[in-house]
């Protein structure tokens, strides 16, 4: 009988123990993905930032891209 309980309980102990493992993990996942999500969004904002920027330039301003044949290149080592 008490060989039956001490087994239970040696049960019990590894089952919570798997879980704190589990918990664990999910909450270094959650972290990463958080830190994950806070990048994302800079970019986005970012990007966000560069177009208005772009479509306010060329609304208000008249102003366009430059061509790839308009552009030039300085050489600042020689």
């Amino acid at each position: 009988m008490i060989g039956v309980l001490l087994a239970g309980v040696v049960f019990m102990n590894v089952a919570v123990l798997r879980l704190n493992i589990r918990l664990d993990q999910v909450g270094r996942d959650r972290v990463r993905l958080r830190a994950d999500n806070a990048q994302l969004a800079s970019q986005l904002s970012s990007a966000q930032a560069a177009a208005r920027i772009q479509a306010l330039a060329q609304k208000k301003l008249g102003v366009q891209p430059a061509l790839a044949q308009e552009t030039t290149y300085l050489n600042l080592n020689k």
